[in-house]
């Protein structure tokens, strides 16, 4: 089991549960902003937009947090809640105007990104706040989710649904198994689709000459 929370870094506490201490206790995770600011984008500066508006700057940052990376302030990458939307700011369908390639690509790389999943309620339906950044007095007809109208966006639940049980069945957080004494790559151990066991490396066969 794990604890998440809201990890923000607050000034008026002195001993706080933030990302600058989070490698005290690996059981603990917050949610990476990293991950929502390189993927999609900032909510605060709307034009430092992410990966998916074919930001080339952020490739080497969205490299970082796939991998569950929150610039080294975690022990492992199961302290990363990796996401694009959440209970606060912009629908992510609202934040990619509407587009759904956008929308539906930032979702599956949130399903197979190293780390923990975090889905907000109606992304997977492409759920739309009607472009409301602060919703949290709004009321149903902002907050709420139409079934009825999201019929049309059910295939997109059901891929989520399909990326994720990839990634229960065939992804181990715990695979890294040593580094390698001769060029200090890191070797890991994964499954194939067959259940047959395979280290990979450099040479992607356990070797590295």
């Amino acid at each position: 089991p794990m604890i998440y929370g809201e990890a923000w870094h607050m000034t008026n506490h002195h001993l706080v549960a933030d990302f600058r201490n989070l490698k005290k206790n690996a059981n603990v995770g917050g949610f990476n902003d990293y991950f929502r600011d390189n993927i999609l984008g900032s909510p605060f500066d709307l034009k430092n937009v992410g990966l998916l508006f074919h930001n080339e700057y952020k490739l080497g940052f969205a490299q970082d947090v796939l991998n569950g990376n929150h610039g080294g302030d975690f022990v492992s990458s199961k302290q990363s809640l990796n996401y694009i939307e959440c209970h606060d700011g912009y629908a992510a369908f609202d934040y990619t105007k509407h587009n759904k390639k956008k929308a539906i690509l930032g979702l599956a790389l949130v399903a197979l990104s190293k780390g923990v999943s975090f889905i907000h309620a109606g992304q997977e339906l492409l759920c739309s706040k009607k472009g409301e950044e602060n919703s949290y007095n709004k009321g149903i007809q902002i907050n709420g989710i139409n079934f009825e109208e999201q019929k049309q966006n059910l295939y997109v639940k059901e891929m989520l649904a399909i990326l994720l049980d990839i990634k229960d069945k065939y992804y181990d957080e715990n695979n890294e198994i040593n580094t390698c004494n001769s060029c200090g790559e890191k070797r890991y151990r994964t499954h194939s689709l067959n259940g047959s066991e395979k280290i990979y490396s450099k040479n992607n066969d356990g070797t590295c000459s």
